[in-house]
């Protein structure tokens, strides 16, 4: 990578106050997994509204991290007194062991910003219990359409015939 692809982030973080990557943290120079954990952080932040993550997902083959732990959200709150609808802010509840883990640096949930929640999954809202990711999603099914103008040329793997 050269500096057309620092110049091009910093770009887009200036447009909200944030530091240029080279600017916060000098070892990034020439680090090419940090670069690559930089570029795949910010297409997930910045274009999370522009639907490609899923296509980043496939891409980087990474559907099967991704979708391994179910989504955690904003933290339960304990106290509820039902009797006067009192429902305390979960967020004031929130304790210091209630920090994600990302796998040490290196791993490839770090590479890939995949927070891990597990140690605390507990006191977390969570939903998609039971989400999967299979390997044909990989891949297209191949139209029925085209399979019959050639017969010859099979079904991908995963979705049948």
């Amino acid at each position: 990578m050269d500096a057309t692809v620092t110049d091009a982030i910093d770009k887009v973080r200036a447009r909200v106050g944030m530091p240029g990557i080279i600017t916060s943290d000098p070892s990034r120079i020439g680090n090419q997994n940090k670069m690559r954990q930089i570029v795949r952080r910010e297409r997930k932040v910045e274009l999370i509204k522009e639907s490609l993550y899923f296509f980043d997902m496939r891409r980087w083959r990474i559907g099967g991290l991704q979708n391994a732990e179910p989504t955690y959200g904003y933290p339960l709150a304990t106290g509820v007194n039902t009797s006067t609808n009192t429902y305390p802010n979960g967020y004031d509840q929130v304790t210091s062991d209630m920090v994600p883990s990302y796998g040490g640096s290196g791993s490839d949930r770090d590479l890939n910003d995949i927070a891990s929640y597990a140690a605390y999954a507990s006191k977390l809202r969570s939903r998609d219990k039971n989400r999967m990711w299979d390997e044909k999603f990989y891949v297209w099914p191949i139209p029925q359409t085209e399979l019959n103008k050639q017969p010859t040329l099979g079904q991908n793997l995963g979705y049948g015939n």
